[in-house]
């Protein structure tokens, strides 16, 4: 796992933060963060960038702001291994009260069911820490999708500027934001396919 504060520079970080908090950019509501758990309701607001390696947005610059200034700052072995962005995607989240919100995390999830590496970018300050456990994907074991069933190896507080790269093979979650917006972009990255 790689954690980069200030991976891009500041003029770009509140570039990025200018259009997702701007009453322009296009955000959608999605009933549940992750995945539907019964009793959990816990929705937000997203916009898909890239959908199965295809653009879907107009906004999709966005990503070459961070892309240019944050892949300088990675190892090579990981961006020439993991270079296609296959998902991009954005969520916004609102503290919720919590007799709406029966959760304080979100499920348990992988992205994507084939190799890949997860790139988050915080957009801003927040609380609602991104949380990896130890329990790999596995297509042919079903989990419980509960935090409390697994342990926790990683905690990430959300930074403005900050950047969390990791095996997308590990469950993670986030915890719902309980004092400010939270805001990210997702990015799932596999390996492109030979020519």
């Amino acid at each position: 796992m790689i954690i980069l504060d200030d991976a891009i520079n500041i003029d770009t970080q509140e570039e990025i933060k200018k259009i997702f908090l701007s009453d322009e950019f296009p955000w959608f509501y999605k009933p549940e963060n992750t995945f539907t758990v019964e009793g959990s309701n816990t929705p937000c607001l997203s916009h898909f960038f890239v959908i199965r390696g295809a653009i879907n947005s107009t906004y999709s610059g966005i990503l070459n702001l961070l892309i240019t200034d944050c892949y300088k700052k990675i190892p090579d072995k990981v961006i020439k291994k993991f270079s296609h962005m296959v998902y991009a995607r954005s969520f916004l989240q609102f503290p919720l009260n919590s007799n709406f919100c029966k959760t304080s995390v979100d499920a348990l999830h992988v992205d994507y069911d084939l190799e890949h590496y997860v790139l988050l970018y915080y957009v801003m300050d927040s609380d609602g820490d991104t949380i990896i456990t130890d329990t790999i994907y596995n297509k042919d074991k079903e989990i419980s999708l509960k935090l409390e069933d697994h342990k926790e190896v990683h905690r990430i507080q959300p930074k403005q500027g900050r950047i969390v790269l990791f095996d997308g093979s590990y469950y993670h979650t986030a915890e719902q934001p309980t004092n400010n917006v939270r805001c990210v972009i997702n990015i799932d990255l596999v390996k492109p396919k030979p020519v």
